[in-house]
């Protein structure tokens, strides 16, 4: 079997981690993260305003509410976009806004990190019991020193899932503009 250049060219091109090859072509998670169906793969999605997260394996994409949404067993994440109103807003400041009214959790079930450039990565989890069975639910924050912020909200039915979650909120990126 032979090999056409473009394929062998394409090919060569891809990067690895499927992001946008330098050519202008598409990269595998790219490609593979516009299909709405459960993928046998991790990949990354890009969720609009230049954000990105992590897609595991088994869940299926749709839109619903403004938010990009990944469900599947046991499982479900939804990315929402927040920009601040208030320009030159301090990432603290505006995670003190978005927390009014949230609820207090104790100090084991909350987590701040710092990011490299001023931004700022928060979440907090729950284990609301209002509808006869635990559900774990999982809040957090990842907030760019630009203004713009991604927040997400993790369901899991089973406790070991809360590592999980917290890896899918630190997949949580945003990228410069390209020209």
């Amino acid at each position: 079997m032979t090999r056409s250049p473009t394929s062998a060219a394409s090919t060569s091109a891809t990067t690895s981690g499927g992001r946008r090859r330098g050519d202008g072509g598409l990269g595998r998670d790219e490609v593979l993260s516009r299909f709405p169906y459960q993928l046998p793969v991790d990949v990354r999605a890009d969720v609009g305003g230049h954000w990105s997260v992590l897609r595991t394996a088994g869940l299926a994409a749709s839109c619903a509410d403004g938010a990009d949404r990944f469900d599947g067993p046991h499982r479900t994440v939804a990315v929402h976009l927040m920009p601040d109103d208030v320009p030159g807003r301090a990432p603290a400041d505006f995670l003190t806004a978005l927390l009014s009214g949230a609820p207090d959790t104790r100090p084991a079930q909350r987590v701040r990190e710092q990011l490299p450039g001023g931004g700022l990565r928060y979440a907090f989890w729950t284990t609301p019991q209002d509808n006869g069975r635990p559900r774990h639910d999982f809040y957090g924050f990842t907030l760019h020193p630009s203004g713009s912020t991604a927040g997400i909200y993790c369901t899991h039915e089973y406790p070991a899932d809360l590592a999980w979650a917290q890896e899918i909120w630190r997949s949580l990126n945003r990228t410069a503009a390209t020209a």
